[in-house]
């Protein structure tokens, strides 16, 4: 409990707490060497690694909820990827040259927090899943290489800068897997291309992972805009009967209907919508839906189970 007796670690310190300690910290070491064992490196795991003392303190000493130690966690997460971004771009830029700006904004690294760092609920042991994006494609200053290979280094390094254990250990552990077609997908993508491929070859599941999704680094036009991109594919206006498969509704009504070459797609969303009109608990809902699969398929209820 002695360690306790900092003021610093008795009470959960709040994110723009974290990003002056992180700044006040780089301010102090050369950040123009991006490596994970250079004086960049070693700052964001010197940082990282007394926070989490805290961090750790407080759980154990029992003087911090769950809520607190999850959203410090998660806040500590992004201003490390903020800052770190605001180091390495510049460098980048140094180097390769500047993406193209769009309507006067230069562009930067979209980064799209998933999983429990979306939710705002990063464990001591979590990875940090990310997805990153640009605004626009192009071509770089000087004409050497695209937007999106400019960001697919830049997102490299992100990931080195992070995730590569040192003699200080790692900052964050960093899984890419969920970005669109996985490991076999591009690292990067513009913001056109994700949404294009979530409207149109987007799984349930990805529908379910982007209900935590949140972006936490980029250029505010283009966080709204991936953001309000995202919302009708995560909360669809209709039912589908993917949907309804994948909340258990199946059957015999639903293979009947769905396979008939008389039912219209007005037919098929005058079905589905019904959940939408239908008062009552979910359970209620899911009743009302497998009656109007069963009038529209012309067979008996008990055969939508």
């Amino acid at each position: 409990m002695r360690l306790l007796d900092d003021m610093e670690h008795q009470r959960a310190p709040t994110r723009s707490a974290l990003a002056a300690d992180l700044e006040a910290a780089l301010a102090e070491v050369d950040c123009g060497d991006p490596a994970p064992d250079g004086p960049f490196g070693r700052a964001l795991r010197t940082v990282r690694n007394r926070r989490m003392i805290g961090i750790v303190l407080r759980d154990l000493c029992g003087v911090a909820r769950l809520e607190d130690t999850v959203r410090t966690l998660s806040d500590l997460a992004d201003v490390i990827i903020e800052a770190s971004l605001a180091r390495l771009q510049p460098i980048a830029e140094g180097e390769w040259g500047a993406p193209p700006a769009v309507a006067g904004e230069p562009q930067r690294l979209i980064v799209l927090a998933m999983g429990k760092l979306g939710a705002r609920e990063l464990n001591l042991s979590s990875d940090i899943d990310l997805i990153f994006a640009f605004r626009a494609p192009g071509i770089v200053a000087g004409g050497e290489i695209t937007t999106q290979e400019f960001f697919v280094r830049l997102g490299r390094r992100l990931i080195a800068l992070l995730n590569t254990r040192t003699p200080r250990g790692f900052v964050f552990r960093v899984d890419m897997r969920l970005r669109p077609y996985g490991e076999a997908g591009p690292l990067v993508q513009h913001v056109d291309a994700m949404l294009d491929y979530y409207r149109e070859q987007g799984r349930d599941w990805e529908r379910y992972a982007m209900v935590k999704a949140r972006v936490v680094s980029g250029e505010a036009a283009t966080r709204e805009r991936l953001e309000a991109g995202l919302r009708p594919f995560v909360y669809r206006r209709y039912l589908d009967f993917g949907a309804l498969e994948a909340e258990g509704v199946t059957g015999v009504g639903v293979t009947a209907i769905t396979s008939s070459p008389a039912v219209t797609q007005r037919d098929l969303t005058s079905v589905v919508s019904v959940a939408f009109e239908a008062t009552g608990d979910l359970e209620a809902q899911r009743a009302a839906i497998i009656a109007a699969i069963a009038k529209a398929a012309g067979v008996d209820p008990s055969a939508v189970v």
